[in-house]
């Protein structure tokens, strides 16, 4: 969620005077921002995305049953058999923005360009921090604006698909998890059929706005929108390791999940292996884990006291060819996301 800082915001949520001059320098110039809101949430890098082929949304079908085969006898015939195939429909949220300033705000110092470009950076920083929230916490029966996340999906021992919970056997409301996605066919982002992927920008330029009490005034208007979902069309292609208690990570007491001691059951290290080896290895699939940077520098921890080399480094460069470096577990890209919180509840 965005943070608003100590200034005087309108009723209507626009900028004021005073947030424009503050905007400024001393010579009446656009001052850059320090973006201290910013988070970093690596899985927008990696997100697998796809045209539906719905309107809103995307309809999949799965094959959810083998057919019957038998061994034939001379003389007898076999009864005859079919697969089953079940149809998966996901709608996308619909997430959107304005950014309204008033026309003399705007054009005080003659800046007007600049300065809009200055404001679309905060706009697309909250839409990519609500995004990676609700991709992992989203709920769809609570929130329809939304769509339904990972934590969601993988949130009970008891569903059909518990193979892929592991249990770090914390206890609480102060854990957190580690997720393991395998992008690809059956893990996607879908978009609705005939729009474009990613964030839209629409600039309505200068035009009529309206305050709280509805008296029009001119101003400048800009809409932010973004229309995304997420399909899971083999859950067998997500793990979750819940129930991490981050302090475990860093005390390193014997039986703990941060444990160096490879006896026990609670080593993280062991549980990402686990992990590792219950995601099937399809020729279209991208695994990466996902966790937050507290949990990435317990991971560190660990790693150096059992003396491992499971985690090491590799020189990359990110979508916008900028040099990079990612650490790896056994070849898999750790991603740091900040949006994954310390204060889950106990799945059970």
């Amino acid at each position: 969620m965005a943070v608003v800082g100590t200034s005087v915001v309108a009723p209507t949520g626009m900028l004021t005077l005073a947030e424009q001059l503050a905007r400024e320098d001393r010579n009446g110039n656009v001052a850059p921002v320090i973006e201290a809101l910013n988070q970093t949430n690596e899985i927008i890098q990696d997100l697998v995305v796809r045209e539906g082929n719905l309107p809103t949304g995307d309809q999949r079908n799965i094959r959810t049953g083998l057919p019957d085969v038998y061994w034939r006898q001379i003389n007898h015939g076999v009864p005859s058999s079919h697969s089953t195939v079940a149809t998966v429909v996901e709608t996308c949220g619909q997430m959107e923005a304005h950014s309204c300033v008033d026309a003399k705000v705007m054009d005080l110092n003659g800046h007007s360009a600049e300065f809009r470009a200055l404001e679309d950076r905060p706009f697309i920083e909250a839409m990519t921090q609500q995004f990676a929230h609700t991709l992992f916490y989203g709920n769809a029966t609570k929130a329809s604006e939304g769509f339904t996340g990972f934590a969601t999906r993988y949130s009970s021992k008891k569903a059909g698909n518990a193979k892929n919970i592991i249990d770090c056997n914390g206890t609480g409301n102060n854990l957190t998890s580690i997720y393991l996605v395998g992008w690809g066919d059956s893990v996607y982002c879908p978009y609705p059929q005939g729009t474009k992927a990613g964030i839209q920008t629409t600039d309505l330029g200068k035009t009529k706005l309206y305050d709280e009490n509805g008296h029009p005034f001119m101003g400048y208007e800009t809409i932010y929108d973004w229309d995304v979902g997420l399909m899971v069309l083999d859950w067998r292609y997500v793990v979750r390791l819940c129930n991490i208690d981050v302090q475990q990570l860093f005390d390193g007491k014997a039986g703990t999940i941060g444990s160096g001691d490879t006896k026990t059951d609670t080593n993280i290290l062991m549980k990402l292996t686990q992990a590792m080896g219950l995601i099937p290895r399809g020729k279209n699939t991208k695994l990466k884990l996902y966790m937050n940077s507290d949990v990435a520098q317990g991971l560190d921890v660990v790693a150096s006291r059992s003396h491992s080399d499971v985690i090491k480094y590799m020189d990359a460069t990110e979508e916008f060819g900028a040099p990079s470096a990612w650490k790896l577990f056994k070849g898999v890209p750790i991603r740091q996301c900040d949006q994954i919180v310390n204060t889950e509840t106990q799945v059970k």
